[in-house]
């Protein structure tokens, strides 16, 4: 016959399910609850073949969960953003979250997993300056290790742990009481209010640690006052401070003899004429990456 249509099949005495000894070809959709019996391979078509060494499918499975080789359950995908990655955790893979926005994945300082962090050392991170075309005026101490006063000065906030500072910049003016007066700059660093001298000379008794030396300035005899000019050579400061710390740089003068004013900016005289000059001041900072 071509076409068997019953309610229900069951086998000779009706109390189990029927057998198929020579097997059963189905060309269409088997749905079953239960499988009594463990099978060596099934072939529904071409779309799912199961056998010994596991599934392979070329169509669409739907299932409730999923077991492994040894029965267990298989862990649920940990990603939750879009960017981030499955890594290997101390026994199940874990999501690192994606990180921000110029940051690379590095391995961690225990060598034993991902982070996400800055790049190698010696990248410019961020430049703060400070320049200043405006004159003004300040008394010279004599001796200061004081608090920052000079106007040529900047703040900067680091952005990553231990990372590096390079300052450079001039200061540009005249002093007056010249000849009697010697005097030079000093590269103050201020964090927190704790005041430090950094780039300067070996401390050796009463001798004065500077930066820099700039004893030119005003004398009255002819217009032979001539603005000095400073230009400092780059310094790579390491206040090994944690990010977020704000520091404080700045070219302060300190007298090596008696004191008296420096003007920056411009002559003492400061007379309308072309032999009185005007000149700019300026401090740079950049990060660089520890």
């Amino acid at each position: 016959m071509s076409r068997l249509r019953a309610n229900q099949i069951t086998n000779e005495n009706a109390n189990g399910a029927p057998n198929f000894p020579h097997g059963l070809t189905v060309t269409g959709i088997v749905t079953a609850t239960t499988s009594a019996t463990t099978m060596s391979q099934i072939v529904v078509g071409s779309a799912v073949t199961a056998n010994s060494n596991g599934v392979d499918t070329v169509g669409i499975v739907t299932a409730g969960t999923l077991k492994d080789k040894a029965g267990g359950t298989f862990a649920p995908n940990p990603t939750t953003t879009r960017g981030d990655i499955i890594i290997r955790g101390v026994s199940v893979n874990e999501r690192l979250a994606i990180g921000t926005a110029g940051q690379v994945l590095k391995v961690n300082a225990g060598a034993n997993g991902l982070e996400y962090g800055t790049d190698v050392g010696g990248k410019i991170l961020q430049v703060v300056a400070t320049n200043i075309s405006a004159t003004s005026s300040l008394a010279i101490p004599n001796g200061s290790t004081g608090t920052t006063t000079s106007p040529v000065n900047v703040t900067i906030t680091s952005t990553v742990l231990n990372s590096k500072f390079l300052i450079s910049g001039m200061v540009n003016g005249e002093a007056n009481n010249m000849p009697d007066i010697y005097f030079g700059h000093v590269l103050k660093r201020t964090i927190g209010g704790s005041v430090s001298l950094v780039n300067v000379g070996t401390a050796s008794g009463n001798r004065s640690v500077i930066t820099r030396v700039q004893n030119i300035g005003h004398h009255d005899d002819n217009r032979t006052n001539t603005p000095s000019s400073n230009a400092f050579a780059p310094f790579l400061d390491s206040p090994n401070q944690a990010a977020g710390t704000a520091i404080k740089y700045a070219f302060e003068l300190k007298s090596t003899g008696s004191s008296g004013t420096f003007y920056y900016g411009r002559t003492v005289d400061d007379n309308d004429g072309d032999e009185w000059e005007r000149l700019p001041n300026n401090i740079t900072v950049m990060e660089v990456s520890p």
